[in-house]
C-alpha cells in the first residue's frame, strides 16, 4: 500500500537503500578485484568472499522485493511526467529489477561450475549451496562470467541512469522524489559497523579433508576413515594464545571397508556409539616451532575418557586464499576403553593408533 503521503512503505524504503548500498559495495569490490593488480592475496580473497556473500544476501533479498512490490502498489509518479518520459521511468525500473536478478544469479553460476568447489560462507553465517551438478562444467562457467561481466559494465549504466534522473526532477523539472524514499543513515551506519578485529574463523572444506586411523590386526595393517566429522576453527599466527580449535568426531562413521571390522568398532566395547555418539578434540594452546610447523595442546576425549593430547602440525597458505594443515601422531586405544574387554593385552589388535589428518579450510567473512 501507499502511504498518505505519496511515500513508499517502510518495508519498501529499507529495502531499497539495503540493496542499493549492497550493489554499490559488490560493484565496487568487483571493480577493484578487476582492474586492481598486485592486490595483496589475503585481501583478495577476502574481497572475493565479500562479493560472494552480498550476492546470495542480494539474491534473497531481490525475491523478497519482488514479493513486496507485487502487492504493495507504489506511489504514481507526478502528472507532469507524461508520454515518453513516463515509458523511460517504468521501462528504466524493470530494467534495474532484471539486473537485481540477473547479476547474483550468474555469480551462482560461476561459483557453482567453478573447478576449486569451494563453498560458499555467507559472511560466516551460513553455507550457500552450489547448484547441482555443475562443478567443473568450463561451458556453465565461461558463459557465467561472459554475463556476470558484461552484465556489471550495463547495470552501472542503468545505475547511473537513474541516478541522474532523480537529479533532472529535482533541479530540473522541481519534482522533488527523495522523500518517498526516505531512510536513515544511522541505521545504515550501524549495519555497516565493523566487528573487533581478532583470530581470524576459519570454515573446514570437507571435500578437501580428511581424518584417517590405522593400526594393526592379527599381524596385518588396516586403514580406516572418520565420514562425519565438523569443527570450528579460529586461528591467527600472530594471535596464538587467543586461538582455538574444536573438532567433534562421530565415531559411527568409522569406515574401513572391512564388514568385519566395520561391523565392530560400532559395538559397546569398543567406539560404543549408542551411549557415546561423539569424540571430542579442545586445544587449550598453540606454539610457533618455525617453518609453519606448530605445536597444538589439548584434550582429546572419547568414550567420556578425557586424556591430554598433543601433536605437531604444518600450516600453509594456498593460492586461492585457504589454508592447509596437515599432522599424523598417535594415540595408544587403551587409555580410551578401547576394546579392554575382547583384547586386554592387544594380543590381536596392537594398542597403538595412528591418525593421519588433513584440514584445509578457508576463512569465514565476518560483517
Amino acid at each position: 500500500m501507499v502511504t498518505d503521503k505519496g511515500r513508499y512503505t517502510r518495508v519498501a524504503v529499507a529495502l531499497h537503500w539495503i540493496m542499493a548500498v549492497a550493489f554499490f559495495l559488490m560493484l565496487g569490490s568487483g571493480l577493484y578485484l578487476e582492474f586492481v593488480p598486485n592486490i595483496e592475496q589475503a585481501l583478495k580473497f577476502n574481497l572475493y568472499q565479500w562479493h560472494k556473500s552480498l550476492g546470495v544476501l542480494l539474491l534473497m533479498a531481490f525475491v523478497l522485493r519482488l514479493g513486496w512490490r507485487l502487492f504493495h502498489k507504489p506511489p504514481a509518479l507526478p502528472e507532469s511526467i507524461k508520454g515518453l518520459e513516463r515509458k523511460a521511468a517504468h521501462a528504466g525500473h524493470w530494467g534495474l529489477y532484471a539486473f537485481m536478478i540477473i547479476m547474483p544469479f550468474s555469480g551462482w553460476l560461476m561459483v557453482s561450475s567453478s573447478v576449486y568447489g569451494l563453498p560458499t560462507v555467507v559472511f560466516g553465517w551460513f553455507t550457500w549451496p552450489h547448484i547441482p551438478n555443475l562443478t567443473g562444467n568450463k561451458g556453465v562457467s565461461d558463459l557465467a562470467h561472459e554475463v556476470h561481466e558484461t552484465g556489471a559494465y550495463l547495470f552501472i549504466l542503468l545505475i547511473l541512469g537513474h541516478i541522474a534522473a532523480v537529479i533532472k526532477h529535482a533541479i530540473v523539472d522541481k519534482h522533488n522524489l527523495l522523500p518517498r524514499m526516505w531512510f536513515s543513515v544511522l541505521l545504515l551506519f550501524m549495519l555497516a559497523l565493523p566487528k573487533p578485529a581478532g583470530a581470524t574463523d576459519y570454515v573446514i572444506s570437507s571435500e578437501n579433508s580428511f581424518i584417517k586411523f590405522g593400526g594393526t590386526h592379527a599381524g596385518k595393517e588396516f586403514e580406516g576413515t572418520f565420514e562425519n566429522w565438523d569443527g570450528n576453527i579460529s586461528f591467527d599466527k600472530n594471535d596464538l594464545e587467543n586461538s582455538n580449535v574444536y573438532i567433534v568426531i562421530h565415531p559411527k562413521s568409522a569406515k574401513t571397508g572391512d564388514k568385519m571390522y566395520d561391523g565392530t568398532l560400532p559395538t559397546a566395547d569398543w567406539f560404543d556409539v549408542k551411549n557415546h555418539p561423539d569424540a571430542t578434540f579442545q586445544s587449550s594452546s598453540f606454539s610457533d616451532l618455525g617453518d609453519g610447523r606448530y605445536k597444538v595442546g589439548g584434550t582429546l576425549m572419547i568414550k567420556n575418557i578425557k586424556e591430554p593430547l598433543n601433536f605437531v602440525f604444518t600450516l600453509a597458505d594456498l593460492e586461492d586464499g585457504s589454508v592447509l594443515a596437515e599432522s599424523a601422531f598417535a594415540i595408544d586405544r587403551m587409555a580410551y576403553d578401547l576394546g579392554l574387554k575382547s583384547d586386554p593385552k592387544a594380543e590381536w589388535v596392537g594398542r597403538v593408533v595412528n591418525i593421519q589428518l588433513q584440514v584445509r579450510a578457508i576463512p569465514a567473512v565476518t560483517p
